[in-house]
């Protein structure tokens, strides 16, 4: 499933001056799914 954080993601990855990643909305949307499985996979980091 492709999600719109994606982008912002990769985005954040690759910024020089990046800060601490939050991760909010409501309840049910994914969030947890993002940190658990897609983070890891762009990040190349084991979570």
């Amino acid at each position: 499933m492709k999600r719109r954080i994606y982008k912002a993601l990769k985005e954040w990855k690759f910024e020089t001056n990046r800060r601490p990643l939050l991760i909010r909305g409501a309840r049910q949307i994914g969030k947890s799914y993002i940190v658990d499985v897609v983070l890891p996979l762009l990040l190349w980091v084991k979570v």
